[in-house]
């Protein structure tokens, strides 16, 4: 695509990322945060996520900092809360590349009067957001771009202003669910035999009273957004945004795309292409799939609502996977100035649907290992609430390549951090009914033999 085709795409979505082609009806009015509310609430809101002047591009070292030259479609974030039984909880999805834990807190920060249960912050993984809100030395140079006080807590801001409200469009909702597999969507981009997580999820929240209007949609889908390489000065949220701007148009609501195990998978251009011609080409395939999918929902998946988070001590850096067994003798102790000692991997169940948040990019060997353990309708959520590097299962690890490389704390953190997820999930649910397997719900369940390698990280 030229350049002349980009900066004309860039004036016809300018302004497109929040908009809706059917208004969200007011909801009633409600006693406050409806603490004792029996029934499910759901309310969703998107708000743009464009900076205001130019700030670098996030995604590649190449870039140097870059920062973006114009806007082709305009980031955003889109909230969704839920509240049931004295319980609230929060998902958001921002096109940013990672989600920094002081991001996190500083948005719980600015709703702590919600008085949420938790709050799920992940990012789409885009390439080609905007950067510079991470201040850290080595995300700086790794493909932040200098760090902007004044950005970063605009950002915190515009996330914050999301999440109050979609809290103040909750209404009486009900969930169901498809799922299904997409083997010629995504691929290893490490090894031809690797493993590769395919799963495809959406999850409908649809009004419950007065009819069955949509609220919002969950789609969850695991592979890189890099189909824009580093060449691209053009703000975007690559093949994850053409997806769900073609759903949103549809349904008239909020879409939340969740990636899912991601860390070593490649997404597949049908027919092949780059650029934006390729962005547009995946988008449109993975938007009709999902919209294939809600033929095949399941029955409504609850009330219950439960969440659930860990905190996880994580094991001594170690930087063999980068430069082998001597040097990191050198490197280790620089490497402990910019990796926390500690993270949070976080779990949730709303009815029988689960979701399972990693604060890294998590390969598909472990979070095979975890869909393993629970064969329901599970979300793997990577990129969430904090930032720790790769986590690949033991022998992608022992094969090397860079996924290896920027894995800092060494082998075994995929063991750890499946067997947290594991506990955090069985104690919000500790007796599942029978649909959680996919036997009453009526959600489309078809599952070919996955590729894997062998020591994916099962605990």
């Amino acid at each position: 695509m030229t350049a002349a085709r980009d900066l004309l795409g860039a004036a016809l979505l300018l302004g497109a990322s929040c908009a809706r082609p059917a208004p969200v009806p007011s909801p009633p009015s409600r006693p406050a945060a409806d603490r004792g509310e029996e029934k499910l609430l759901a309310g969703a809101a998107c708000v743009d996520l464009t900076p205001s002047r130019p700030v670098p591009l996030g995604g590649y070292g190449a870039r140097y900092g870059a920062a973006f030259t114009a806007v082709h479609d305009r980031p955003a974030a889109r909230a969704l809360v839920l509240r049931s039984r004295g319980r609230s909880f929060a998902i958001v999805s921002a096109d940013l590349l990672v989600i920094p834990g002081a991001l996190r807190a500083a948005v719980l920060a600015r709703v702590e009067y919600l008085r949420l249960d938790g709050l799920l912050l992940a990012a789409t993984h885009t390439h080609s957001g905007p950067g510079g809100y991470w201040d850290n030395w080595l995300a700086e140079i790794a493909g932040m771009g200098d760090h902007d006080p004044e950005w970063a807590s605009a950002l915190a801001d515009r996330i914050a202003r999301g999440v109050r409200e979609a809290s103040g469009l909750a209404r009486p909702a009900a969930i169901r669910w498809a799922t299904e597999e997409a083997p010629d969507l995504v691929r290893n981009r490490r090894f031809t035999d690797g493993p590769v997580d395919s799963s495809l999820l959406l999850a409908v929240v649809e009004e419950r009273d007065g009819g069955s209007a949509t609220i919002a949609t969950l789609l969850g889908f695991g592979a890189h957004p890099t189909v824009l390489g580093s060449e691209n000065r053009l703000l975007s949220a690559d093949f994850p945004g053409v997806a769900r701007r073609l759903f949103e148009e549809e349904t008239g609501v909020p879409a939340l795309l969740l990636n899912g195990a991601s860390g070593d998978l490649a997404p597949v251009v049908p027919g092949g292409g780059e650029g934006f011609e390729g962005t547009d080409r995946l988008g449109r395939a993975l938007a009709g799939r999902f919209r294939g999918m809600r033929a095949a929902l399941s029955a409504p998946v609850g009330e219950g609502l439960a969440v659930r988070e860990r905190r996880v001590r994580l094991p001594g850096v170690n930087t063999r996977g980068a430069v082998g067994p001597i040097l990191r003798i050198l490197l280790d102790p620089l490497a402990r100035t910019f990796t926390p000692g500690e993270t949070v991997v976080q779990a949730v169940k709303v009815g029988d649907l689960l979701i399972a948040a990693f604060p890294c990019d998590l390969g598909s060997g472990p979070g095979l290992a975890l869909r393993e353990h629970f064969p329901g309708p599970l979300f793997l959520v990577s990129y969430a609430n904090d930032y720790i590097g790769y986590v690949v299962d033991d022998r992608s690890y022992a094969r090397g390549g860079y996924e290896a490389s920027m894995s800092f704390y060494g082998p075994g953190l995929a063991d750890l951090l499946v067997g947290e997820a594991r506990l955090a999930l069985e104690a919000t649910a500790p007796a599942r009914s029978a649909t959680a397997s996919g036997s009453g719900g009526g959600g489309r369940r078809s599952r070919p033999r996955r590729r894997r390698g062998t020591g994916s990280g099962s605990p």
